[in-house]
Protein backbone atom coordinates (compact mmCIF):
# COMPACT_ATOMS: atom_id res chain seq x y z
CA UNK A 1 0.00 0.00 0.00
CA UNK A 2 1.44 3.34 -1.04
CA UNK A 3 1.37 5.72 1.95
CA UNK A 4 3.22 8.59 0.29
CA UNK A 5 1.70 12.01 0.66
CA UNK A 6 2.31 14.97 -1.59
CA UNK A 7 2.16 18.42 0.00
CA UNK A 8 -0.06 20.90 -1.66
CA UNK A 9 1.24 24.29 -2.76
CA UNK A 10 -0.54 25.99 0.15
CA UNK A 11 1.09 23.67 2.67
CA UNK A 12 4.52 24.14 1.11
CA UNK A 13 4.18 27.91 1.42
CA UNK A 14 3.16 27.59 5.07
CA UNK A 15 6.31 25.55 5.84
CA UNK A 16 8.66 28.20 4.42
CA UNK A 17 10.78 30.12 6.91
CA UNK A 18 9.17 33.33 7.93
CA UNK A 19 11.48 36.17 8.88
CA UNK A 20 10.57 37.77 12.18
CA UNK A 21 9.01 41.13 11.84
CA UNK A 22 11.22 44.02 12.80
CA UNK A 23 10.06 46.00 15.76
CA UNK A 24 8.93 49.45 14.86
CA UNK A 25 10.98 52.28 16.28
CA UNK A 26 8.65 54.21 18.53
CA UNK A 27 9.06 57.60 20.13
CA UNK A 28 9.29 55.98 23.55
CA UNK A 29 12.16 53.74 22.44
CA UNK A 30 14.01 56.73 20.98
CA UNK A 31 13.59 58.63 24.25
CA UNK A 32 14.92 55.65 26.23
CA UNK A 33 18.05 55.42 24.06
CA UNK A 34 18.51 59.18 24.26
CA UNK A 35 18.28 59.19 28.06
CA UNK A 36 20.65 56.22 28.22
CA UNK A 37 23.16 58.11 26.06
CA UNK A 38 22.87 61.20 28.30
CA UNK A 39 23.46 59.15 31.46
CA UNK A 40 26.50 57.41 29.92
CA UNK A 41 27.90 60.73 28.79
CA UNK A 42 27.47 62.31 32.24
CA UNK A 43 29.21 59.32 33.85
CA UNK A 44 32.11 58.99 31.41
CA UNK A 45 32.89 62.59 30.47
CA UNK A 46 34.37 63.56 33.90
CA UNK A 47 36.84 60.67 33.61
CA UNK A 48 37.73 61.67 30.05
CA UNK A 49 38.09 65.33 31.07
CA UNK A 50 40.55 64.41 33.84
CA UNK A 51 42.47 62.14 31.45
CA UNK A 52 42.76 64.94 28.88
CA UNK A 53 44.00 67.36 31.54
CA UNK A 54 46.56 64.85 32.81
CA UNK A 55 48.17 64.50 29.37
CA UNK A 56 48.07 68.23 28.60
CA UNK A 57 50.86 70.75 28.89
CA UNK A 58 50.23 72.61 32.13
CA UNK A 59 50.95 76.11 30.86
CA UNK A 60 48.89 75.54 27.72
CA UNK A 61 46.03 74.12 29.81
CA UNK A 62 45.84 77.43 31.72
CA UNK A 63 44.85 79.18 28.50
CA UNK A 64 41.58 77.22 28.54
CA UNK A 65 39.68 75.54 25.75
CA UNK A 66 41.03 72.03 26.43
CA UNK A 67 37.98 69.78 26.73
CA UNK A 68 37.94 66.85 24.30
CA UNK A 69 41.57 66.38 23.25
CA UNK A 70 44.93 67.67 24.54
CA UNK A 71 46.14 70.63 22.53
CA UNK A 72 49.74 69.96 23.52
CA UNK A 73 50.61 66.45 24.68
CA UNK A 74 52.95 66.29 27.66
CA UNK A 75 53.96 63.61 30.20
CA UNK A 76 55.53 66.05 32.64
CA UNK A 77 52.53 65.84 34.97
CA UNK A 78 52.98 62.09 35.43
CA UNK A 79 56.75 62.44 35.82
CA UNK A 80 56.23 65.05 38.52
CA UNK A 81 53.81 62.84 40.46
CA UNK A 82 55.86 59.65 40.10
CA UNK A 83 58.98 61.37 41.45
CA UNK A 84 57.17 62.52 44.58
CA UNK A 85 58.14 60.35 47.57
CA UNK A 86 54.83 61.17 49.27
CA UNK A 87 52.99 59.32 46.49
CA UNK A 88 54.88 56.07 47.06
CA UNK A 89 54.64 56.37 50.83
CA UNK A 90 50.88 56.88 50.59
CA UNK A 91 50.60 53.98 48.15
CA UNK A 92 52.40 51.60 50.52
CA UNK A 93 50.22 52.67 53.45
CA UNK A 94 47.07 52.22 51.38
CA UNK A 95 48.11 48.77 50.15
CA UNK A 96 48.99 47.72 53.70
CA UNK A 97 45.65 48.86 55.09
CA UNK A 98 43.83 47.15 52.21
CA UNK A 99 45.53 43.79 52.67
CA UNK A 100 45.35 43.75 56.48
CA UNK A 101 41.99 45.52 56.78
CA UNK A 102 40.16 43.42 54.21
CA UNK A 103 41.56 40.11 55.48
CA UNK A 104 40.80 40.89 59.13
CA UNK A 105 37.32 42.22 58.38
CA UNK A 106 36.40 39.21 56.23
CA UNK A 107 37.45 36.74 58.91
CA UNK A 108 35.84 38.62 61.80
CA UNK A 109 32.57 39.45 60.02
CA UNK A 110 32.16 35.99 58.48
CA UNK A 111 32.64 34.30 61.85
CA UNK A 112 29.98 36.52 63.41
CA UNK A 113 27.71 35.88 60.43
CA UNK A 114 28.12 32.12 60.76
CA UNK A 115 27.06 32.32 64.39
CA UNK A 116 24.03 34.46 63.48
CA UNK A 117 23.04 32.01 60.74
CA UNK A 118 22.73 29.10 63.19
CA UNK A 119 19.23 28.38 64.50
CA UNK A 120 20.46 27.11 67.85
CA UNK A 121 22.37 30.28 68.79
CA UNK A 122 21.36 31.38 72.27
CA UNK A 123 20.18 34.97 72.52
CA UNK A 124 19.93 35.29 68.74
CA UNK A 125 16.97 37.69 68.89
CA UNK A 126 18.81 39.95 71.31
CA UNK A 127 21.93 40.03 69.12
CA UNK A 128 19.80 40.78 66.06
CA UNK A 129 18.17 43.76 67.77
CA UNK A 130 21.54 45.10 68.95
CA UNK A 131 23.02 44.77 65.47
CA UNK A 132 20.09 46.52 63.80
CA UNK A 133 20.21 49.36 66.32
CA UNK A 134 23.94 49.77 65.72
CA UNK A 135 23.31 49.72 61.98
CA UNK A 136 20.86 52.64 62.00
CA UNK A 137 22.02 54.70 65.00
CA UNK A 138 25.45 55.98 65.98
CA UNK A 139 26.98 58.11 68.69
CA UNK A 140 28.29 60.77 66.33
CA UNK A 141 31.66 61.96 65.14
CA UNK A 142 32.91 63.71 68.28
CA UNK A 143 32.26 60.81 70.71
CA UNK A 144 33.84 58.42 68.22
CA UNK A 145 36.90 60.67 67.90
CA UNK A 146 37.27 60.88 71.69
CA UNK A 147 36.92 57.11 71.91
CA UNK A 148 39.67 56.58 69.31
CA UNK A 149 41.98 58.93 71.22
CA UNK A 150 41.31 57.19 74.52
CA UNK A 151 42.04 53.81 72.94
CA UNK A 152 45.45 55.11 71.81
CA UNK A 153 44.60 54.92 68.11
CA UNK A 154 45.43 58.54 67.31
CA UNK A 155 48.41 58.58 64.91
CA UNK A 156 48.30 54.78 64.99
CA UNK A 157 48.08 52.53 61.94
CA UNK A 158 45.48 50.36 63.70
CA UNK A 159 42.96 53.20 63.40
CA UNK A 160 42.60 52.10 59.77
CA UNK A 161 41.92 48.48 60.76
CA UNK A 162 40.01 48.12 64.02
CA UNK A 163 36.96 50.39 63.37
CA UNK A 164 36.19 48.53 60.16
CA UNK A 165 36.46 44.99 61.47
CA UNK A 166 32.71 44.49 61.66
CA UNK A 167 29.85 45.69 59.47
CA UNK A 168 26.25 44.74 60.19
CA UNK A 169 25.28 44.93 56.53
CA UNK A 170 28.15 42.66 55.46
CA UNK A 171 27.23 40.29 58.27
CA UNK A 172 23.67 40.07 56.94
CA UNK A 173 24.98 39.28 53.44
CA UNK A 174 27.20 36.52 54.80
CA UNK A 175 24.36 35.12 56.92
CA UNK A 176 22.03 35.00 53.92
CA UNK A 177 24.62 33.02 51.96
CA UNK A 178 25.31 30.63 54.84
CA UNK A 179 21.59 29.93 55.25
CA UNK A 180 21.47 28.94 51.59
CA UNK A 181 23.90 26.07 52.19
CA UNK A 182 21.95 22.82 52.80
CA UNK A 183 21.53 22.02 56.49
CA UNK A 184 22.15 18.34 55.73
CA UNK A 185 25.84 19.10 55.20
CA UNK A 186 26.07 20.57 58.69
CA UNK A 187 24.29 17.58 60.19
CA UNK A 188 26.53 15.11 58.32
CA UNK A 189 29.64 16.91 59.60
CA UNK A 190 28.32 16.76 63.18
CA UNK A 191 27.75 13.01 62.80
CA UNK A 192 31.35 12.63 61.59
CA UNK A 193 32.57 14.32 64.78
CA UNK A 194 33.41 17.79 63.47
CA UNK A 195 33.01 20.80 65.75
CA UNK A 196 31.60 24.19 64.76
CA UNK A 197 34.99 25.71 63.94
CA UNK A 198 35.88 22.82 61.65
CA UNK A 199 32.51 23.03 59.93
CA UNK A 200 32.86 26.77 59.50
CA UNK A 201 36.39 26.78 58.09
CA UNK A 202 36.29 23.53 56.10
CA UNK A 203 32.74 23.50 54.72
CA UNK A 204 30.96 26.85 54.89
CA UNK A 205 33.83 29.20 54.09
CA UNK A 206 35.13 27.25 51.05
CA UNK A 207 31.59 27.12 49.64
CA UNK A 208 31.08 30.87 50.12
CA UNK A 209 33.55 32.17 47.56
CA UNK A 210 31.09 34.57 45.86
CA UNK A 211 30.19 36.15 49.20
CA UNK A 212 33.84 36.59 50.18
CA UNK A 213 34.72 38.05 46.76
CA UNK A 214 31.81 40.49 46.79
CA UNK A 215 32.31 41.78 50.31
CA UNK A 216 36.08 41.77 49.84
CA UNK A 217 35.62 44.03 46.82
CA UNK A 218 33.41 46.40 48.83
CA UNK A 219 35.92 46.53 51.65
CA UNK A 220 38.85 46.93 49.29
CA UNK A 221 37.25 49.89 47.52
CA UNK A 222 36.37 51.45 50.86
CA UNK A 223 39.97 51.21 52.07
CA UNK A 224 41.38 52.38 48.76
CA UNK A 225 39.14 55.46 48.55
CA UNK A 226 39.29 56.38 52.23
CA UNK A 227 40.89 59.66 53.23
CA UNK A 228 38.61 60.99 55.97
CA UNK A 229 39.98 58.77 58.74
CA UNK A 230 43.52 59.76 57.76
CA UNK A 231 42.55 63.44 57.87
CA UNK A 232 41.00 63.05 61.34
CA UNK A 233 43.45 60.75 63.09
CA UNK A 234 46.76 60.73 61.20
CA UNK A 235 47.09 64.12 59.49
CA UNK A 236 50.05 65.11 61.69
CA UNK A 237 52.00 61.93 60.91
CA UNK A 238 53.25 61.98 57.32
CA UNK A 239 54.34 58.34 57.52
CA UNK A 240 50.68 57.28 57.88
CA UNK A 241 49.24 59.40 55.07
CA UNK A 242 47.23 57.35 52.58
CA UNK A 243 47.18 57.72 48.82
CA UNK A 244 43.79 59.41 48.80
CA UNK A 245 44.87 61.91 51.46
CA UNK A 246 47.90 62.70 49.32
CA UNK A 247 45.53 63.19 46.40
CA UNK A 248 43.35 65.47 48.53
CA UNK A 249 46.34 67.68 49.31
CA UNK A 250 47.23 67.86 45.63
CA UNK A 251 43.66 68.87 44.69
CA UNK A 252 43.52 71.50 47.43
CA UNK A 253 46.82 72.85 46.19
CA UNK A 254 45.37 73.01 42.68
CA UNK A 255 42.33 74.92 43.94
CA UNK A 256 44.44 77.55 45.66
CA UNK A 257 47.41 77.76 43.28
CA UNK A 258 46.38 77.06 39.71
CA UNK A 259 49.62 78.56 38.40
CA UNK A 260 51.72 75.78 39.93
CA UNK A 261 53.26 77.74 42.80
CA UNK A 262 51.82 75.39 45.37
CA UNK A 263 53.63 72.30 44.05
CA UNK A 264 57.08 73.64 43.28
CA UNK A 265 58.72 74.34 39.97
CA UNK A 266 60.63 71.14 39.24
CA UNK A 267 59.05 71.09 35.79
CA UNK A 268 58.23 74.29 33.92
CA UNK A 269 55.39 72.67 31.95
CA UNK A 270 53.22 71.56 34.88
CA UNK A 271 50.64 73.27 37.04
CA UNK A 272 48.94 72.22 40.22
CA UNK A 273 45.72 71.44 38.38
CA UNK A 274 47.22 69.22 35.69
CA UNK A 275 49.36 67.48 38.32
CA UNK A 276 46.22 66.77 40.35
CA UNK A 277 44.62 65.23 37.24
CA UNK A 278 47.67 63.00 36.76
CA UNK A 279 47.52 61.91 40.41
CA UNK A 280 43.82 61.04 40.01
CA UNK A 281 44.55 58.93 36.92
CA UNK A 282 47.37 57.07 38.68
CA UNK A 283 45.19 56.34 41.72
CA UNK A 284 42.43 54.89 39.50
CA UNK A 285 44.65 52.49 37.55
CA UNK A 286 44.82 49.66 40.15
CA UNK A 287 41.04 49.65 40.68
CA UNK A 288 40.29 49.64 36.95
CA UNK A 289 42.83 46.88 36.36
CA UNK A 290 41.51 44.63 39.16
CA UNK A 291 37.79 45.01 38.61
CA UNK A 292 37.34 42.90 35.42
CA UNK A 293 38.89 39.84 37.07
CA UNK A 294 36.18 39.54 39.71
CA UNK A 295 33.15 40.95 37.87
CA UNK A 296 31.48 37.56 37.38
CA UNK A 297 31.97 36.58 41.00
CA UNK A 298 30.59 39.88 42.21
CA UNK A 299 27.57 39.57 39.91
CA UNK A 300 26.73 36.25 41.52
CA UNK A 301 27.47 37.48 45.00
CA UNK A 302 25.25 40.57 44.94
CA UNK A 303 22.27 38.31 44.18
CA UNK A 304 22.73 36.44 47.46
CA UNK A 305 19.41 36.03 49.17
CA UNK A 306 17.42 37.43 46.25
CA UNK A 307 15.95 34.02 45.29
CA UNK A 308 14.50 31.66 47.87
CA UNK A 309 13.98 28.03 47.09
Amino acid sequence: MNCSYVLSSTERKSLKYKKPKKKKTTIGLVLIYFMFFIVCFLCLFPFWYVLVGAFSNGQDYLNGGVWIWPREWDLSNFLFVLQDDALWSGLLVTIARMVIGVSAALIFTSMAAYAMSRKNLRGKKFFRIVNLCAMYFGGGLIPFFVWMVQLGLYNNFLVYILPGLFSVYNMLVFSAFFRGIPEEMHEAAIVDGANEFQIMFKIYFPMSGPAFATIGMWLGLAHWNSYYDCMLYCSTNENLHTLQYYLLNIIQSASGNSDGSGIGQIYTDVTARTVSYAAIVISCIPVIAAFPFITKTIKHGVNIGAVKE
